[in-house]
């Protein structure tokens, strides 16, 4: 699963809080084949990938998470290619 960013700083402060709580990631650049507005992402194992989006949404971007109409990131999966 990738998390995708509005902007590098997001990408940071993502970054920080997953490594605090000890959730296993890896940025990486976006894949071409994905648009995106920031060329960094975040990759998260789907184990991981419930606990990362909670800890996102309560934390670093709360009223601004990944559901929420003026979303700062957003979750991408193999399957949404299809």
């Amino acid at each position: 699963m990738l998390l995708l960013f509005q902007s590098t700083h997001d990408v940071i402060l993502a970054e920080k809080a997953l490594r605090l709580a000890g959730i296993p990631r890896r940025v990486i650049p976006v894949p071409r084949s994905i648009s995106s507005q920031c060329g960094m992402a975040l990759e998260i194992t789907p184990d991981h990938a419930e606990r990362a989006v909670e800890l996102l949404d309560a934390t670093v971007f709360p009223g601004g998470s990944a559901q929420g109409d003026a979303h700062r990131y957003q979750i991408y999966t193999p399957t949404d290619e299809q």
